[in-house]
């Protein structure tokens, strides 16, 4: 065996045995980080009262949120939608309920309820795509997602003890996930040519005219298939997120008269012009830095890696129920 291996420090020598080295390269790091990576199943909780507690509302909205129960929910995150800064207390993730039963039916926007992609092991309405796997196995055996299914939601940042400890989390591979994001391509061709006949028999034209047509208001509450689906009714798609208004849109006018009054005085300083990419970035918003009204009705959730320690294969709830707690906290 040959002499240690040495390497110089500053001034000072130190002996370092490549055995040693060897070991501590190959220990595999944890992967622990304040927010979630994405391509992960998770479970996830709404919390309405923090969600209201900071706006300006009256106690008696206040005491609604405080009534509402949330339920615990099996969701695929997706991707991030922010760039969180530093001292962010949240980020906004792209997320897919999923489901234990087919897809409520909504003949008026062409979904039919086999429009679903199943999770292995499970394996019924595969049609020929490849099925969506994780490391380790899912766990519950007949979970599915739904096509338009997906929603936005806001996860909690942790710091110091409490973190997201990433390897306990069932991850999805890169291979998987890109083959998830184009597996609703034939449906998504089907549910058109499907809602372009239902818009032809109610207007009494032929498809072929369907660029005339007008597109007719999707419906809130549809009657699921009875068969597959919950047996209560159900909202077609997420709903849409109420604007909180806080009130300071007067003095948000008077600020801006103010300042188109002051960049018409002649003494005022002459800016340079804002250069068209950089404009096109700020439009963009590409980082979800810009203030957005409907962020404070966007649920606010917890999220846990342990899906077997809060829910079992009897006791997920419907993607319908998520969008019901949604709906309440924005009504």
């Amino acid at each position: 065996m040959g002499p240690p291996e040495r390497t110089i420090l500053g001034s000072k020598a130190s002996v370092r045995r490549p055995k040693e080295r060897l070991e501590r390269e190959e220990r595999p790091r944890r992967k622990i980080t304040v927010l979630p990576t994405g391509r992960q199943f998770a479970v996830v909780r709404m919390d309405p009262l923090a969600m209201v507690s900071h706006l300006d509302l009256d106690s008696v909205a206040i005491e609604e949120a405080s009534a509402i129960k949330p339920k615990k929910y099996l969701v695929y995150l997706d991707a991030p939608q922010d760039l969180p800064l530093p001292q962010s207390q949240w980020c906004r993730f792209w997320v897919q309920p999923v489901a234990t039963t087919l897809r409520p039916a909504v003949p008026e926007e062409g979904i039919t309820s086999d429009m679903v992609l199943p999770i292995h092991p499970n394996t019924q309405y595969a049609k020929g795509r490849r099925l969506m796997n994780c490391t380790p196995q899912f766990p519950f055996p007949h979970c599915y997602l739904w096509i338009r299914s997906m929603m936005s939601l806001r996860v909690r940042t942790k710091r110091g003890v409490d973190v997201y400890d990433n390897d306990k989390a069932m991850t999805v591979s890169i291979d998987s996930h890109v083959a998830f994001m184009s597996a609703w391509n034939e449906d998504s061709r089907r549910m058109f040519a499907l809602r372009r006949a239902a818009l032809s028999s109610l207007s009494g034209q032929t498809p072929s005219s369907e660029g005339k047509l007008r597109k007719s208001p999707s419906p809130e509450v549809v009657q699921p298939n009875a068969e597959h689906s919950p047996s209560f009714a159900t909202l077609s798609i997420p709903p849409p997120l109420r604007i909180y208004r806080d009130g300071s849109a007067s003095s948000d006018d008077e600020d801006t008269s103010q300042a188109s009054d002051d960049a018409e005085s002649p003494h005022a300083p002459t800016l340079p012009p804002i250069p068209p990419l950089m404009a096109l970035a700020i439009d963009t918003d590409v980082f979800g830095w810009a203030a957005d009204p409907k962020v404070p009705f966007v649920p606010l959730v917890d999220l846990w890696f342990e899906l077997e320690d809060h829910l079992s294969p009897d006791n997920i709830p419907s993607p319908v129920e998520l969008w019901r707690e949604q709906e309440t906290i924005g009504a």
